[in-house]
């Protein structure tokens, strides 16, 4: 399989997040992303920690993410 010539970025608050809430079709979606190899990205507006935030976004998609994602 090629891999892709693209890549997503994902704004967390207010897309693939409502609240404390993920987004129903979020999670199918970035795993199967991450299965295809696409390159993910996340941005956020808020003061946590990358880290943190990586911690957070793992735990909840059940995918390793990485804080420079």
């Amino acid at each position: 399989m090629k891999p892709p010539n693209f890549a997503c970025f994902f704004d967390i608050d207010g897309v693939i997040t409502q609240g404390p809430n993920f987004i129903a079709v979020a999670k199918p979606a970035i795993q199967a992303l991450i299965q295809l190899k696409v390159p993910v990205v996340f941005v956020s507006n808020t003061c946590m920690l990358e880290s943190d935030k990586a911690k957070q976004l793992s735990a909840v998609l059940g995918v390793t993410i990485h804080p420079e994602q």
